[in-house]
């Protein structure tokens, strides 16, 4: 099993006073140095880049939403014009997202100007670029805390599934499995990655992988699929030194099709008759799915009095306070709440039902394109 885990020099001293003709100019004494150009078709990869960016502190935990990036470029010859630095919460994000950050080449460091989410795996990429040309990219991978003092299964949560979405067809040269982890903090252990061909899991594939990480992506991924096939995956938490009665909860069992290398088409699956549940329309079997989550919207309000709102929750016109409607670190789901879903624009009537899981957690699965209201009866659920 596989496991996956230049700088500017300058030169200064105290302003030198020189008197020209009854004038006064303040000027400084031993300028940075002015270095050319790197060449365009030599452009070299950046290093040390932090966070995340060598094999000695890929994954690492940062402790800090607002972390700075550094590198250092090679060759104390020339400089880029310029660094285009990419960031995002996952593969699947970092590829499809246009957003490019250009820094000077004069630079090496960049801030960030906005808060990134906690307990969250990043990926970024750096390049040096000179005219039109950008080359050498480097790759930083590292994740923010907080890190747990203690674990238990009480305090462990079912990850969530990201990517590829359920019931999509994915290339094998370029399968990446993502998921979210809404447990409140990092806790001490691996991520069980289990794959099969059987929605029952009698026969799998399982692989574990290390804590910082929330994804797994070739060259890391370990398992030998077959192309045109079906499979069904899940993923759970498994604390390190733990017996498996303390594993945290599982992931819902998502579905992908694998395609076929050559660019044929697969040949069709068998056809699957779907005995409808008494008294519950099945809706048209397709390839879309709607998911979601129904938690608790927290506001704790203070015995003292304030006119600043606590965390988690917003001000109202008389002066109290109230949940902001915002999903919240250490907000809590809710259990075996009824959510409908019917056709066309709401409310909804009659439709189609489903029960939210331990987690708050729920889904409507094999639905064609479409409109759909999704609603729950506060009343109805206790």
């Amino acid at each position: 099993m596989k496991t996956f885990q230049r700088v500017r020099r300058f030169s200064w001293c105290f302003p030198c006073l020189l008197l020209i003709s009854a004038a006064v100019l303040l000027t400084s004494c031993g300028a940075k140095d002015d270095l050319p150009l790197c060449d365009p078709d030599a452009l070299l990869r950046p290093e040390d880049m932090l966070p995340g960016g060598s094999p000695t502190n890929e994954g690492e935990i940062i402790d800090t939403l607002t972390p700075t990036f550094s590198w250092t470029y090679p060759d104390p010859e020339c400089e880029p014009e310029y660094y285009m630095l990419k960031y995002a919460a996952s593969w699947h994000e970092l590829e499809e997202s246009p957003e490019e950050i250009r820094v000077d080449g004069d630079r090496s460091e960049w801030l960030a100007d906005t808060e990134l989410q906690a307990r969250t795996t990043y990926i970024w990429q750096l390049w040096a670029g000179s005219g039109a040309r950008t080359g050498g990219g480097g790759l930083g991978i590292f994740r923010t805390g907080p890190v747990c003092d203690l674990t238990s299964p009480a305090v462990l949560l079912a990850p969530t599934l990201r990517w590829p979405e359920n019931g999509d067809s994915v290339d094998l040269s370029d399968l990446t499995l993502e998921w979210f982890d809404p447990t409140v903090c990092i806790a001490q252990g691996d991520y069980i990655i289990e794959i099969s061909e059987r929605a029952d899991f009698s026969e799998e594939f399982v692989g574990g992988y290390g804590f910082p990480y929330l994804f797994v992506a070739p060259p890391w991924i370990d398992f030998e699929l077959e192309e045109c096939t079906t499979y069904y995956w899940r993923v759970h938490f498994d604390p390190r030194g733990g017996s498996d009665d303390e594993d945290g909860p599982y992931s819902e069992t998502w579905t992908f099709n694998t395609t076929s290398s050559s660019g044929v088409l697969c040949p069709p699956g068998p056809l699957v008759t779907l005995a409808p549940e008494p008294e519950v329309e099945i809706p048209p079997e397709g390839d879309s799915a709607i998911v979601g989550h129904v938690w608790h919207d927290e506001c704790a309000v203070p015995y003292e009095s304030t006119d600043e709102p606590p965390e988690g929750c917003v001000s109202m016109a008389d002066g109290g306070f109230e949940a902001n409607g915002i999903y919240d670190a250490g907000e809590t789901g809710i259990a075996e709440v009824v959510v409908r879903l019917g056709t066309g624009p709401c409310p909804v009537e009659d439709g189609w039902t489903a029960e939210t899981d331990e987690t708050g957690q729920y889904s409507f699965t094999e639905l064609l394109p479409g409109t759909y209201c999704v609603s729950v009866d506060a009343l109805e659920d206790g």
